[in-house]
């Protein structure tokens, strides 16, 4: 995909218009990569978070405390405001700041206990997380594969196209264009038989729009919902 912009007409009141930017973006453009990655890490989640791949919509209102919780925490990490190594306790203040700069002010998140590993349990007297030991760890094995395709600015707005092939073992690992896993995807294979996916296998795929919108000048994650290409 190169770079193209234009003008998108939006209608109002009485048939008179304003028009809005559309601009694709590159798919590696700063903001575009950690957008993406903010909703699709989550501490405690080591194999990755993929609940906006289905045959229904997602929106925000869909992700649930926990998981929220662990995005929110991902992201302090990797924003600098705490550490794995020198982790620390997190008020419930800055926890409800940054989730809110993730999922919007209109996410209802109730503080509790969304974490084991690393443990963080909230403190109700103190209103804090309270850092508690990070020995954890596991493995996982093969799970949906997905790659960003495309990009497009749309006034303030952002979508993020993604590519999605799902995963299914039987006899062996194969890979399906639909979360159904009905419509089997042609792959070459290796000695061992495993898949081997290609930069041109992946617009096999399902293609999901990721939409993010701007709200106190934080693009906060709105829904996904698959396209019809």
């Amino acid at each position: 995909f190169g770079h193209h912009e234009g003008l998108v007409l939006h209608l109002g009141h009485g048939g008179h218009g304003s028009h809005v930017r559309c601009v694709e973006a590159e798919v590696v453009d700063d903001e575009v990569v950690k957008l993406y990655e903010t909703i699709s890490y989550a501490s405690s989640y080591y194999c990755g978070v993929n609940i906006y791949y289905t045959n229904d919509k997602v929106t925000s209102k869909d992700i649930d405390n926990k998981l929220a919780f662990n995005m929110a925490l991902n992201a302090m990490i990797n924003d600098g405001e705490n550490s794995v190594d020198n982790p620390t306790n997190i008020k419930a203040e800055d926890m409800d700041k940054k989730i809110d700069s993730i999922l919007g002010k209109d996410y209802e998140y109730t503080h509790g206990n969304y974490s084991e590993c690393p443990a963080y349990p909230y403190n109700e007297e103190t209103r804090e997380y309270e850092f508690k030991g990070a020995e954890c760890g596991g493995t996982c094995g093969p799970g949906i594969v997905k790659k960003i395709v495309k990009a497009v600015r749309l006034g303030d707005n952002l979508d993020i196209y993604v590519r999605v092939l799902f995963d299914k073992y039987d006899d062996k690992l194969s890979y399906y264009s639909d979360y159904d896993r009905t419509k089997l995807i042609d792959l070459n294979r290796d000695y061992y038989s495993s898949p081997i996916i290609n930069d041109e296998d992946y617009f096999k795929g399902g293609l999901y729009k990721l939409r993010f919108e701007k709200e106190n000048n934080n693009m906060i994650f709105v829904s996904s919902e698959l396209v019809k290409d």
